[in-house]
């Protein structure tokens, strides 16, 4: 099962899953380039305060997701 199949299941089954689309910041940089993005308030402190998170950033085609049911 790839990781998308796994989010999916997660979603159908109501378990902690959280996504956040709010960009703050994004710049080139040397190979590459960072992004920075936002996150409500109690996300921040699961993340910083527990090791039962990770930090993942998906990159969708707007469009295509946006005309996905």
């Amino acid at each position: 099962m790839n990781d998308l199949e796994k989010m999916n299941l997660m979603c159908q089954k109501n378990m902690d899953i959280k996504c956040s689309n709010n960009m703050v910041e994004a710049r080139t940089a040397a190979g590459g380039g960072h992004v920075t993005m936002g996150v409500d308030k109690g996300t921040i402190v699961d993340i910083c305060t527990s090791d039962d998170y990770y930090v993942v950033m998906y990159i969708v085609n707007k469009k295509q997701f946006d005309e996905l049911p």
